[in-house]
């Protein structure tokens, strides 16, 4: 799938997508870690999340997956304002891992004055509430059959056939969740358990300016990593030289 930077780049202009170059990178690099097993599911902070643009999306991936079949997995996810991309495959086999038990993720409560870890009742009421959740993702993706949207591998890709005007095929629509009502989880909780972070952070929705203030009052530290392939870059300047901006390659590693 090294080529999918230059294919995607190709296949923009003609479904009248404008995007910067970097968020080019970012966008086929979020699509090539989901194609192959690398994360379960990215945000896409880095595009409006507009109606319009997020099922322009999912037009991109109906093309892209007319030549890497893995791409036909993924879908679009539209929940609580925010855009992902996703494999829901993985995305469940992910979800259903992480909840296990002996426990797997970290959750760090921010109600209080100084950050600390969740105690035992509290873990046990956050991952019901994610449960839950977790419970109503599984039925959207069933009622839609998100399994699959790839090309039957018996068909060939034209280049005449990439219009955006008339496609091969009807792209599949954007999956709408509005899951969270209710359950007392908030955004940050939801996407630091999503996006696969090892340490969640938790908080009441009442407490919500104590929290921000219990995040910025404390020292951050800032973890390089440091990637060396050929593969994520097809022409590199040097041998093994990665190009790649470092926020990237954090998206990748996490």
């Amino acid at each position: 799938m090294r080529e999918l930077l230059p294919k995607l780049q190709q296949l923009l202009p003609q479904l009248k997508i404008r995007l910067r170059a970097s968020v080019r990178r970012r966008l086929a690099l979020d699509v090539m870690a989901l194609s192959t097993g690398v994360r379960a599911a990215v945000m896409l902070d880095y595009i409006s999340c507009t109606p319009q643009m997020l099922q322009q999306v999912c037009q991109l991936l109906l093309y892209l997956s007319q030549v890497w079949n893995e791409v036909g997995a993924l879908r679009v996810l539209h929940m609580e304002e925010c855009g992902y991309l996703i494999h829901p495959s993985y995305m469940l086999e992910y979800m259903d891992r992480s909840l296990q038990s002996p426990p797997q993720l970290l959750f760090v409560v921010l109600d209080d004055d100084i950050p600390r870890k969740a105690s035992q009742v509290e873990h046990e009421a956050i991952v019901q509430s994610l449960l839950e959740i977790q419970q109503k993702l599984s039925s959207l993706f069933l009622a839609q059959n998100v399994s699959s949207c790839s090309l039957d591998d018996s068909q060939e890709f034209k280049r005449e056939n990439l219009s955006a005007e008339a496609p091969v095929e009807t792209a599949p629509s954007v999956l709408e969740a509005g899951i969270t009502n209710g359950s007392g989880i908030l955004l940050p909780t939801l996407n630091g358990w999503l996006l696969g972070y090892p340490v969640v952070y938790y908080f009441k929705e009442e407490n919500t300016s104590k929290a921000g203030r219990c995040v910025t009052s404390g020292p951050v530290q800032l973890h390089q990593v440091l990637i060396s392939s050929t593969f994520l870059n097809s022409s590199p300047q040097k041998a093994g030289e990665l190009t790649y901006d470092e926020d990237e390659l954090l998206r990748v590693a996490h």
